[in-house]
């Protein structure tokens, strides 16, 4: 059971294309078997969108890392050796850090639009 302060948090694998925070667990709960449960005190950590692992070397030697694109930004996270990184899917935000209104994505649509076609007029 999460302690005051604390969030229960998942051992889950990305999968392409959805969107996660990073957290690290910074306690676990044997509840019998090979089950356990994953608790952290920390902040998640938006990431972006999961592209792709990459795995290096084997065994005690060997690493993982998961990269995320954020807008511009290329995030990576490197798996801990102790089995602790854990990820939380969440909405998709744009590249400043925040879900876009309805009236803002009406807008970029005008924009786009007067874009192209002042495209078209320069050709003319």
């Amino acid at each position: 059971m999460a302690q005051q302060g604390e969030i229960e948090v998942f051992r889950i694998s990305p999968v392409e294309g959805k969107c996660y925070e990073h957290i690290e667990a910074t306690r676990s709960q044997y509840i019998g078997g090979e089950n356990r449960r994953y608790f952290s005190r920390n902040a998640p950590r938006y990431v972006g969108k999961f592209i792709k692992t990459l795995r290096y070397g084997y065994g005690d030697g060997g690493s993982v890392i998961a990269v995320f694109q954020d807008g511009p930004t290329e995030n990576k996270v490197d798996y801990s050796y102790e089995g602790n990184t854990c990820f939380i899917e969440v909405p998709c935000r744009d590249s400043r850090g925040g879900k876009r209104s309805k009236r803002s994505k009406r807008s970029m649509r005008k924009t786009r639009k007067n874009k192209k076609r002042s495209k078209k007029s320069r050709r003319k």
